[in-house]
């Protein structure tokens, strides 16, 4: 899983997304969840990882489980996996 897009007409700040290695296993929290978890960077890292210089190798090691704590899981609403759904009713707590 990945992709990097810029979010249109918003003042958040464009973002990619990357899932762990498929030789690492998720956390034990989004392991009840999926097989693979997106890498959430340590605020450390985020420079390195923009910079086109990093090494491949340090890149690789960043592609980790991130600590459980560093996460949150509630249900969410069944249209959330229907593309043509885009309403922000989708991020809200299920009932």
């Amino acid at each position: 899983m990945g992709g990097s897009a810029p979010i249109a007409r918003s003042s958040l700040r464009p973002c990619s997304l990357r899932a762990t290695r498929g030789d690492l296993r998720p956390n034990e929290l989004a392991a009840t969840i999926h097989d693979r978890m997106p890498v959430v960077l340590e605020p450390g890292a985020i420079d390195a990882w923009m910079r086109a210089e990093t090494p491949a190798d340090e890149l690789h090691a960043m592609l980790r489980p991130c600590a459980e704590d560093s996460l949150g899981v509630h249900e969410v609403d069944r249209r959330v996996g229907k593309p043509s759904e885009n309403d922000e009713r989708l991020i809200v707590r299920a009932a």
